[in-house]
């Protein structure tokens, strides 16, 4: 390219070399988008090749490849009123000898990347504080140049044209520092600079535990006993709580004397106020492992408000159960004595 004065004559030195790769032919000079570009083609090494280069300011950026075999001709084709750019040449065939034409349509849009959650459920409360999910990129003639992603409450915030993940960077980990509703955003960019829509996840942190039972005594024995060893416990659920389900366990303290056992196979010869003080006398002697706090852990064993007790040997037992909310929240244990 050369300058020009305002009279029409050349500019001294004001030349610029836009091709070091042998034989070119045919250039083509045209504006789009406000931007002025050209195009030819070359016949480097008996190989021809389609070339562009765009002009930014006063100079020209470096050629790009447009076609890398046997290709000449070359011609900018736009349309649309002037929205979109394509390019149309002639392509040599070796093998058949033949010619076909062939078109590159301009790259103006790319598609958004599909999301996986790896560690909790799309639309569901965790009890989780972090969460990570992978990202696939989606296939586009340009080829991803990265993506941008961001964690947040507010869902009308989205991820910045900023790149701040790479294409190999599909497995991606992050904190949430509050209970409440999450977004998971990406939105990915091409090598021709277009940004995608955004795709999202979303889940609730859930950390607080729900509200304790509430155990349901069941009948017993003016003395204080249950009537057989085979029974049910039941438990009102906590009020207004996510519960999935309940954890129980039912636990030996101590052995009982054997004057309060009385059953078809072994008669008691002791009377009521007897048994109520030897009772009396079990609980304080196991005071200590009777108020120990228990913590229940582990699997879900429990989708009803009830336990079904059977063939229990005499003993002391605390029975006690706790409620598991949705996000994996235990509530405190709610216990309870039984003979």
């Amino acid at each position: 390219t050369i300058l020009l004065s305002e009279n029409g004559t050349v500019i001294p030195s004001s030349s610029e070399k836009l091709s070091n790769t042998g034989f070119c032919s045919k250039p083509v000079v045209f504006n789009f988008d406000g931007t002025a570009n050209i195009i030819w083609f070359t016949n480097q090494n008996e190989n021809k090749k389609v070339f562009l280069s765009q002009k930014h300011g006063n100079l020209w950026n470096e050629a790009e490849i447009i076609s890398e075999s046997n290709s000449t001709a070359a011609y900018p084709v736009i349309s649309d009123s002037e929205k979109n750019l394509a390019f149309i040449w002639e392509k040599f065939h070796l093998k058949t000898k033949a010619s076909s034409i062939e078109i590159l349509t301009w790259d103006h849009s790319v598609n958004p990347p599909m999301l996986k959650a790896s560690d909790f459920k799309d639309g569901q409360r965790s009890g989780k504080k972090t969460v990570s999910f992978k990202i696939t990129h989606a296939a586009d003639p340009s080829g991803i140049k990265g993506c941008s992603w961001i964690v947040t409450q507010n869902p009308s915030e989205e991820p910045p044209a900023v790149i701040n993940a790479d294409p190999s960077s599909t497995d991606i980990t992050a904190e949430l520092n509050r209970d409440g509703l999450w977004f998971i955003k990406v939105r990915e960019c091409d090598y021709a600079g277009n940004w995608s829509a955004s795709s999202r996840l979303t889940c609730t942190l859930d950390t607080v535990p729900p509200g304790a039972v509430s155990i349901i005594p069941p009948e017993e024995t003016e003395e204080g006993l249950l009537p057989s060893n085979t029974f049910s416990i039941q438990w009102d659920s906590p009020r207004d709580e996510d519960v999935s389900g309940y954890i129980w366990t039912i636990k030996k303290i101590d052995d009982i004397p054997q004057l309060l056992i009385d059953n078809k196979f072994h008669r008691s010869r002791a009377g009521t106020e007897q048994k109520k003080q030897m009772v009396s006398e079990l609980l304080d002697k196991n005071e200590e492992l009777i108020e120990e706090k228990i913590i229940l852990s582990g699997k879900i064993n429990s989708s009803k408000n009830s336990a079904g007790i059977s063939n229990l040997r005499n003993g002391l037992y605390v029975f006690a159960v706790t409620a598991v909310d949705s996000s994996g929240n235990i509530s405190e244990a709610s216990d309870q004595i039984y003979f």
